[in-house]
C-alpha cells in the first residue's frame, strides 16, 4: 500500500540509494487522495530538490478536485500563483 511504498522511499533517501527516487516519489506524489504521513519525507525530499514543479502540484490539485477532495485541491491551489490557483479553486467551489 501506499504507506509502505512512502516508508521504502524514506529507507532509500536515508541510505543514498537516490538513482530513479524522484521519478518514484512523484508517482506516490500524484495521487487524488489525501497521502498518509508516511509520505512526508518523500515529499519534503522532493521539494528540497526543486522537484515539486507548480506542474506537479497543479496536476495533484486537479486530480484530487476530479475525485472530489476539495479540501485537498485547495490546499494544493494555495501553493500556485494565483493565475493558476483561481481557476482550481473555483473548480472546488464549484464542487462544494
Amino acid at each position: 500500500d501506499q504507506t509502505l511504498r512512502c516508508q521504502a522511499l524514506e529507507a532509500r533517501i536515508a541510505l543514498g540509494r537516490l538513482d530513479g527516487l524522484v521519478e518514484a516519489a512523484t508517482a506516490e506524489w500524484l495521487t487524488g487522495t489525501s497521502a498518509p504521513d508516511a509520505c512526508n519525507p518523500a515529499y519534503d525530499w522532493l521539494r528540497a530538490r526543486g522537484a515539486l514543479t507548480p506542474d506537479l502540484i497543479e496536476r495533484r490539485a486537479r486530480l484530487a478536485l476530479a475525485a472530489g477532495e476539495t479540501r485537498l485541491g485547495r490546499w494544493l491551489a494555495r501553493q500556485l500563483p494565483e493565475e493558476r490557483a483561481g481557476p482550481l479553486t473555483d473548480w472546488a467551489t464549484l464542487i462544494e
